[in-house]
C-alpha cells in the first residue's frame, strides 16, 4: 500500500511540475502578444522543451539549459540576452522573463529565415540554420503534434 501511494505520489507530482500558474499564463499571453506569435504555438513549444521554472537542466553533453524555456546557459541567445540586461540567473529565477525570451527568440528565429514558421521553431532547438534539417524537422513535427492537442483538447492560452 505504500509503495502504491508513494506511486502515485511521483506521477502526480510529474504531471503537475510543468503545469502553468495563473501568472505564467497571463505572461505566456503578454508574451505572444507583444512578439506576435501565436500563444498557443508558445506554449507547444514550452511544453515541448519542458523546462521548469527555477531549475537548471544538466545534459548528457555537459550543456545546460535554464528554465521553461531550456534557454542554454552561456549560448548564444543566453549572450544576446544580457546584452539587453537579462541575465542568466534572472531567465533561471523569473519564470515570465524566460517565456518572454522563449517568445523573443522564436520571433528573431522566425523573423532570421523570413518568415518560414517550422524552420524558425526547429533553430529554436537547435540554432540558425537556413535549411530545415531531419533534427530541426523532427523537433518541428514533435511541437506540431503538442500544437494540435493543445487546441484540440481546448487547452491554449485566452
Amino acid at each position: 500500500m505504500q509503495l502504491k501511494c508513494f506511486f502515485l505520489i511521483v506521477v502526480f507530482v510529474n504531471l503537475t511540475a510543468n503545469a502553468y500558474s495563473p501568472q505564467e499564463r497571463s505572461c505566456l499571453q503578454e508574451s505572444a502578444e507583444s512578439f506576435s506569435i501565436d500563444a498557443c504555438l508558445l506554449q507547444a513549444v514550452l511544453d515541448q522543451e519542458g523546462g521548469t521554472p527555477g531549475v537548471l537542466t544538466v545534459h548528457k553533453n555537459g550543456s545546460v539549459d535554464i528554465g521553461r524555456g531550456q534557454i542554454n546557459k552561456g549560448g548564444a541567445w543566453a549572450r544576446k540576452l544580457a546584452t539587453l540586461g537579462i541575465s542568466e540567473e534572472v531567465l533561471q529565477h523569473n519564470p515570465c522573463v524566460n517565456i518572454l525570451a522563449t517568445a523573443f527568440i522564436l520571433r528573431e528565429e522566425r523573423d532570421l529565415v523570413r518568415g518560414n514558421v517550422a524552420l524558425g521553431i526547429g533553430n529554436y532547438h537547435r540554432g540558425y540554420s537556413p535549411v530545415v534539417t531531419p533534427l530541426r524537422a523532427k523537433y518541428f513535427l514533435s511541437v506540431s503534434k503538442r500544437y494540435r492537442k493543445l487546441i484540440n483538447d481546448g487547452q491554449c492560452p485566452t
